[in-house]
């Protein structure tokens, strides 16, 4: 979970009442929707992440976002009163990841939306999982990758987030990952535990 400040405001919390986002929180997740693909990558850096990240348990397996939508990958929280967003929170994200490298990717992320004035395509306020196929292409409602060599492949083409690792840290990093990922995914949980 996480909110958006600036000097001392929420800006996700600054705009009109209701279910509207600021101009700033709305660029600023839709820089996180649009770099989804590659900060799973650090967000979901294990093999095992991609064991939880499946339609239907509440993890955020599409490329999605809602309002209080616990399927979507970015879910908008907001007060109970007023109906005004307060934060929210990125889903595809687990334990064994880095929480200071998520949280700078993230900002990094977010910031690039901003820049480049990045837009939300329409909140998915259901299931996406109990759409048709049909209905899910109609919406433009993707299935996020579902293994870490697909993460670390759009991470290697991401390059706003390579730029924001640095040369050392993210050759380090995709190296280390890449090592990991070679000599666990094919092992079953019981190995991998």
């Amino acid at each position: 979970h996480a909110s958006l400040w600036k000097d001392g405001v929420n800006i996700l919390n600054d705009g009109p009442k209701g279910r509207n986002l600021p101009e700033a929180g709305h660029c600023f997740i839709a820089g996180i929707l649009n770099h989804i693909k590659a900060l799973m990558a650090i967000t979901a850096p294990t093999t095992q992440s991609y064991t939880r990240i499946k339609p239907g348990i509440w993890c955020g397996a599409f490329e999605t976002w809602g309002w209080h939508n616990r399927e979507t990958a970015l879910r908008i929280c907001e007060n109970i009163v007023g109906h005004s967003p307060t934060h929210f929170e990125y889903r595809t994200c687990d334990v064994t990841s880095n929480p200071y490298l998520v949280l700078g990717a993230l900002i990094v992320a977010g910031i690039d939306g901003i820049k480049n004035n990045y837009r939300l395509p329409e909140p998915i306020q259901v299931d996406p999982q109990l759409l048709t196929e049909e209905e899910r292409e109609a919406r433009g409602i993707k299935l996020l990758p579902q293994t870490l060599t697909e993460t670390l492949g759009y991470l290697r083409k991401d390059e706003v987030l390579m730029e924001a690792l640095g040369s050392k840290l993210s050759q380090v990093y995709l190296a280390v990952k890449d090592y990991e990922n070679s000599n666990t995914q094919n092992l079953s949980l019981i190995h991998i535990s």
